[in-house]
C-alpha cells in the first residue's frame, strides 16, 4: 500500500512514522512535509502546496497512491476531500460540510443541542454589544471562543466578566488583533478533568482509538495564552469504564447518526474534547481530524495493521476490517513534550523568534524509546535544521509507567537546543 499524508507538522510526522511500521505499507509520503521528517529517516516528502488541487492529483497519480490521509483542518475546510472524492481517490477525512463540526463552533454547539449530546450552556453572537450585555448578566463564568478556525488560539478561558468582554471585543471588533471572527460562542466554563477521545469513522460506524490528555496553555500550571498544544500523555485508569462506554454511546454514536441524517456523513478522525467531572461528561468541542500533539502519543500506542483500518474507513468498510485486522492499544505509557519558539503563539503583537539553528544530540537517534517529531522547522544554507514556526518539534517517550516516560522525555529535551526554546516542565507531572 502506498500512502500519502497531507500536512507538514508533528501530527503528520507521527502518523507517517507509525504507518511506516506496517508490513502492508510499501511507501509513505508526506506532502509538503518538512526537512526534519526527511532527516529523521524513512519518509519521503513531496514539496508542494497541498491547496493546488490539480498538482496534488497529479502527484497522487505519479506515485500510484492507494490512500490519502488529510492532516490539518485548514485543508478540510478548503474542500480537499470533496475534490479527491470526485476524482475517485480513496481519501480519509470529512467533506467540507462534515468538517463544520470543527470549522464552525456555532454549528457544532447547535448540532450537539439538537442531538442531545451533553455540552455546556452557550450563546452565539456576531455583535459585540449584545455579547457584552450577555456577559454582564451571565450567572456563570464563561469561555469565549472564535467560531471559526484559529489553530487552537481562538479560545479564552476567562476569570472575570471584564476579561470575557475584552476577549469578545478583540475577536469581533479589534482590527489589530491577530485572530478575526465574524461570530463567537460564549459558553459556560466547565470544571473537572479534561481528556480527548478519538474515533476512526467510516460514515456509519466507528472504531474507538483511545484517549489522550493535552496541555493547551503556554506555561506551567496552565498559565498564559492558549496554544495549539504544548504536550500530551495517555492517561492510565482515567476515565472510568463507565465514562468510556458513555463516550461511545452518548457522543460518537449520536454524532455519526446525526451527520448521516444531515446528509453529511462523517468519515475520518473524530476528536471529542471532553470535560469529566465525577464521572459526568460534557463535550467541550469537536475536531474533525487527529489532534496535535495527541497524535504523537496515540498513534505509537496502536498495535496491529493500522494502515488497513484507515483504508477500510476511507472505503466505508470499517466493521469488516476491524474483525479481519484487529487493532489494540499497547500496555506502554507515552508522554510527549513540545518545544516552541520564543514569542509563540504570537498574540498581542509579540514576534516569534525564527531562523535559529537547532542542535540535537546524536544519541537520541539510537534510543528506541525516544521519538522526535518535527513541525516548524526549515533548513539553513549549511543544510542544518532551523526554527521556522511557533511549535518547532516534539519529544515522545515510551516506558512502562508514566513517571518513567516523563523522565525519559525531559532527559531527551535537555539534549536539544536552539535560541529561545520554550517548553512546559509539568507535562504528566504527578499523574
Amino acid at each position: 500500500m502506498r500512502i500519502l499524508i497531507l500536512g507538514s507538522g508533528g501530527r503528520e510526522h507521527a502518523m507517517a512514522l507509525r504507518l511506516c511500521q506496517d508490513s502492508s505499507s510499501d511507501m509513505v509520503y508526506v506532502l509538503p512535509g518538512n526537512p526534519g521528517m526527511v532527516k529523521a529517516g524513512s519518509i519521503s516528502c513531496l514539496v508542494q502546496d497541498p491547496l493546488d488541487f490539480a498538482s496534488l492529483l497529479q502527484q497522487i497519480k505519479n506515485h500510484l497512491i492507494d490512500l490519502v490521509i488529510v492532516g490539518p483542518e485548514q485543508l478540510l475546510e478548503a474542500g480537499v476531500v470533496d475534490f479527491l472524492q470526485d476524482e475517485k481517490v480513496a481519501v480519509l477525512g470529512p467533506t467540507r460540510a462534515a468538517a463544520m463540526l470543527e470549522s464552525s463552533k456555532a454549528f457544532s454547539k447547535e448540532f450537539m443541542q439538537k442531538h442531545e449530546i451533553p455540552t455546556a450552556e452557550f450563546k452565539v453572537f456576531s455583535n459585540f454589544e449584545s455579547a457584552g450585555d450577555f456577559i454582564d448578566n451571565c450567572p456563570y463564568p464563561v469561555v469565549v471562543k472564535a467560531s471559526n478556525l484559529a489553530a487552537g488560539k481562538g479560545v479564552f478561558v476567562c476569570d472575570s466578566k471584564q476579561e470575557a468582554k475584552d476577549s469578545a471585543y478583540r475577536l469581533l471588533k479589534d482590527a489589530n488583533f491577530e485572530i478575526k471572527a465574524q461570530e463567537i460562542v460564549i459558553e459556560e466554563r466547565l470544571t473537572g478533568r479534561e481528556v480527548s477521545a478519538f474515533a476512526l469513522c467510516d460514515g456509519s460506524d466507528f472504531f474507538f482509538m483511545g484517549m489522550a490528555c493535552d496541555y493547551k496553555r503556554l506555561n506551567d500550571d496552565d498559565q498564559g495564552p492558549n496554544t495549539g498544544g504544548m504536550g500530551s500523555y495517555i492517561p492510565q485508569g482515567f476515565p472510568s469504564h463507565k465514562v468510556i462506554n458513555e463516550i461511545s454511546s452518548q457522543v460518537f454514536a449520536p454524532v455519526l447518526k446525526g451527520m448521516r441524517e444531515n446528509g453529511t456523513p462523517f468519515k475520518g478522525f473524530l476528536f471529542a474534547g471532553l470535560m469529566i467531572d465525577q464521572d459526568k461528561l460534557k463535550v467541550i468541542e469537536f475536531n474533525a481530524r487527529m489532534g496535535d500533539p495527541e497524535t504523537q502519543v496515540l498513534f505509537p500506542s496502536l498495535q496491529g495493521n493500522l494502515s488497513h483500518l484507515l483504508l477500510a474507513a476511507a472505503r466505508g468498510e470499517l466493521v469488516k476490517a476491524v474483525n479481519t485486522f484487529p487493532c489494540s492499544r499497547a500496555a506502554d505509557c507515552f508522554v510527549h513534550v513540545v518545544l516552541a519558539s520564543r514569542g509563540y503563539p504570537g498574540l498581542f503583537g509579540e514576534k516569534i523568534l525564527l531562523q535559529q539553528e537547532i542542535s540535537i544530540d546524536e544519541c537520541l537517534a539510537i534510543d528506541s524509546d525516544i521519538t522526535l517529531t518535527f513541525s516548524g522547522v526549515g533548513q539553513n544554507s549549511k543544510g542544518r535544521l532551523e526554527t521556522k514556526g511557533g511549535r518547532v518539534l516534539g519529544v515522545t517517550a515510551k516506558a512502562k509507567t508514566i513517571a518513567k516516560a516523563r523522565a525519559k522525555a525531559y532527559a531527551a529535551v535537555a539534549k536539544i537546543n536552539f535560541e529561545g526554546a520554550h517548553w512546559r516542565t509539568d507535562v504528566a507531572k504527578e499523574i
